[in-house]
């Protein structure tokens, strides 16, 4: 029951706040140690947020080389997965 309340206020709070993606994301990569190659995946029925993620977290990039955002089913809609060759987070 925890859980499905959880599961809907970050619905909720992904449906108002279309910066809500970006800034996980960010919140992940803060916590990886970045590397050369960096890959974000997103659920498919998020894939609108792509673009906005990018120009959102490229500051924050800054020296990683290779930057990969695409959409995986096997990431939940408004979580996402950062992976780099140090590491792999997941929300």
């Amino acid at each position: 029951m925890t859980f499905q309340i959880a599961k809907t206020v970050v619905l909720k709070e992904f449906q108002t706040d279309r910066t809500y993606l970006t800034r996980l994301a960010s919140a992940l990569i803060e916590r990886l140690d970045l590397s050369n190659n960096l890959s974000i995946l997103i659920h498919p029925d998020d894939r609108d947020s792509i673009s906005q993620m990018r120009s959102g977290i490229t500051e924050q990039l800054d020296g990683v080389k290779y930057v990969h955002i695409e959409v995986s089913n096997t990431v939940h809609r408004g979580g996402c997965k950062v992976e780099s060759d140090r590491g792999v987070l997941v929300t």
